[in-house]
């Protein structure tokens, strides 16, 4: 029987939470690199096909005079290509990935990248000491972590692989 919410009442709750995470793993195994449904990214996909020209995400830097800003276009065209990087890297879905940057434009850029591959976040604050960071790190298992070249040569004692963002 179907439910008015749209799903079966007798099917086990193990199912109904698996099936999204099959077909994300299932897309991704056959290349595709599709997210699930409600994923942040899918919700920014669809907003830059509908409205590609309009300003997406805009940086308070106040460093900047003009302040940096990307449409909808732009920001998913970087993430796409930061994306297919970590995808041509091996990681899949269920990878931990860690973000380790300042709030800023590139960190919204790493997390819809994470976000489309079908990868787990791992946050990493800037502003916590750099023993909680590399615990995090180690407790998490992340193997990669996405982070700026003055941030990443603070990852010592992190023995995966630190990218670059701005050269991705």
């Amino acid at each position: 029987r179907v439910h008015e919410s749209g799903l079966e009442q007798r099917q086990p709750l193990s199912t109904l939470l698996q099936r999204p995470l099959q077909q994300r793993l299932q897309a991704l195994s056959h290349g595709s690199h599709q997210p699930a449904p409600g994923s942040p990214w899918l919700a920014m996909a669809q907003a830059a096909q509908r409205y590609p020209e309009n300003i997406a995400v805009r940086s308070a830097d106040p460093h900047c005079a003009h302040g940096q800003r990307l449409t909808y276009r732009e920001l998913d065209e970087k993430v796409s290509r930061v994306a297919q990087h970590l995808h041509a890297m091996g990681l899949r879905a269920g990878t931990r990935i860690a973000v380790y940057l300042e709030r800023s434009i590139d960190m919204v850029l790493a997390i819809l990248a994470v976000a489309r591959i079908g990868a787990v976040l791992v946050p990493l604050d800037t502003d916590n000491p750099l023993e909680h960071t590399h615990f995090v790190l180690e407790d998490s298992a992340a193997s990669v972590v996405l982070t700026d070249s003055l941030l990443g040569d603070n990852l010592t004692e992190f023995y995966g692989v630190w990218l670059d963002i701005a050269t991705l």
